[in-house]
């Protein structure tokens, strides 16, 4: 039985990353997501708590299991023995870079399959939503994250104001 990997930083996850977890169940009936680290980024919420986020937003849905890491994404998939990482992809930018980083997976073992997001999602983005957070604007995220979800966001980020104040 094929092993899916979707990997990504999730800051956070969103209703495009939704989307693509339940592409993956309904083509492979189980998915992996492993949220990893990207030395060249910086993030708003730290491994652990877009861990905690991608297991909450999948918690609805039987055949996800949700890991993190700070290894390279081929690392990890030989570690835990993927053969397939699934990617979506929005647009023609995001193909382009997918592709990129397809052929190097390749090179060291694992296939990516390429998954284009529907219409409705191609214009969610986490950078996005991560901004709309900072300036305290639900009305703009409901395309992008749940009420729900942007709660739970909220509430993190204020919690993680508290404990910089101290």
């Amino acid at each position: 039985m094929p092993r899916v990997l979707i990997a990504g930083s999730f800051d956070p996850f969103t209703k495009g990353h939704l989307f693509l977890v339940q592409r993956a169940l309904d083509l492979f009936g189980q998915v992996t997501v492993a949220v990893l680290d990207n030395r060249e980024k910086t993030y708003l919420f730290s491994l652990e708590e877009r861990e905690q986020i991608a297991k909450r937003s999948c918690s609805g849905l039987s055949g996800v299991n949700v890991l993190s890491s700070h290894e390279m994404l081929y690392e990890f998939c030989k570690k835990h023995r993927f053969n397939f990482i699934l990617k979506g992809i929005r647009d023609e930018k995001d193909c382009g870079y997918e592709l990129l980083q397809a052929e190097y997976n390749r090179a060291h073992g694992v296939e990516t399959i390429l998954i284009p997001s529907p219409a409705e999602l191609a214009k969610v983005n986490a950078t996005y939503v991560r901004e709309q957070l900072k300036a305290g604007a639900k009305e703009n995220c409901s395309d992008y994250i749940s009420e729900e979800m942007y709660a739970f966001l909220e509430r993190l980020l204020k919690e993680k104001e508290k404990k910089a104040e101290r």
